[in-house]
């Protein structure tokens, strides 16, 4: 899990339109070390890992209480696991950790309910024709 502010992982969430995927755990915590060690070591969620933001907060600070009361979720088991859209929208969030095949199904779903992340390519196509569509509606074509 790569970042360690919300605020980074929410601005290079913004920037990618990838999702947050964010856990909130205690180091030492054996479900939390559990999760963490799927996320990095598991090759058959490495296809779904590239697709998020990681971003893994201690319980107890600062930035996972604002996540908390932005995003309540029921249940007090650890790890709590989020995973919220580019635009702030809530997609996953579950007390206690994710075993077997439900975390991949999480991942799959979560990355389904984000929508596409256009290339660079894409993006400008569809800029020109939006620029394109706008000028032909307002000359009454």
């Amino acid at each position: 899990m790569a970042q360690t502010s919300f605020e980074q992982a929410q601005k290079l969430s913004q920037q990618s339109g990838k999702p947050m995927f964010i856990m909130l755990g205690r180091d030492g915590w054996p479900s939390c070390k559990v999760l963490e060690r799927r996320f990095v070591t598991e090759p058959a969620l490495r296809p779904f890992v590239v697709q998020f933001v990681p971003l893994k907060l201690n319980v107890d600070s600062d930035d996972a209480n604002k996540v908390r009361r932005k995003f309540p979720i029921q249940g007090n088991s650890l790890p709590f696991v989020y995973v919220i859209r580019a635009d702030n929208k809530q997609i996953y969030g579950a007390s206690g950790g994710l075993p077997g095949d439900q975390l991949p199904a999480v991942m799959r779903e979560a990355l389904r309910q984000a929508g596409r992340i256009l290339s660079p390519a894409q993006e400008n196509s569809l800029s020109a024709a939006t620029a394109l569509a706008k000028t032909a509606f307002e000359a009454g074509d």
